[in-house]
């Protein structure tokens, strides 16, 4: 929207949200896409220690995780180590009707093998998403059966 004056930018769309947090403070609410902040994870933590019922999700943020990874592997590992009551794994992926459903499955079944791989091994990856290869985080599973699973139950109240 930065070309669109008219329209509020980034920002102001964070500071917003920010507000709207700050006048409910027992509202729930889960920041998707890494709560819009996927570029710091300084950010996302300051949000995260500041509205103690904030959760992010990371659909489609996790090849910024890769980046940061590549940069400062340790650092992540510490931020999920940190946050891991409020994190829940997600991904965008878009059934477009002109794929065959085999081109979707497909696509699902590589990007979440991808994603267990980076969470669950110190292997070296690759991907297209950025430039220089990185090792997997290699997260305990305690910390994966959170993110994967029992932090979406707790914020989304799926079991009550």
């Amino acid at each position: 929207m930065y070309r669109h004056e008219e329209y509020p930018d980034y920002w102001r769309h964070i500071e917003a949200r920010d507000s709207v947090l700050n006048r409910h403070p027992d509202l729930n609410f889960v920041g998707l896409h890494l709560a819009s902040l996927e570029w710091s994870l300084d950010e996302i933590g300051q949000r995260l220690d500041r509205f103690p019922n904030l959760a992010v999700d990371l659909a489609e943020r996790i090849s910024h995780l890769y980046y940061h990874t590549a940069n400062d592997r340790s650092r992540v590992v510490r931020f999920f180590e940190e946050y891991q009551d409020r994190i829940i794994y997600g991904t965008d992926i878009i059934d477009d009707p002109s794929l065959q459903v085999s081109e979707v499955t497909d696509d699902l079944k590589n990007r979440w093998e991808n994603h267990w791989a980076f969470f669950t091994t110190k292997k070296r990856l690759d991907s297209p998403q950025i430039d220089q290869p990185f090792r997997g985080l290699d997260l305990p599973d305690q910390i994966l059966t959170k993110i994967y699973r029992q932090n979406a139950i707790n914020w989304y109240n799926l079991l009550s």
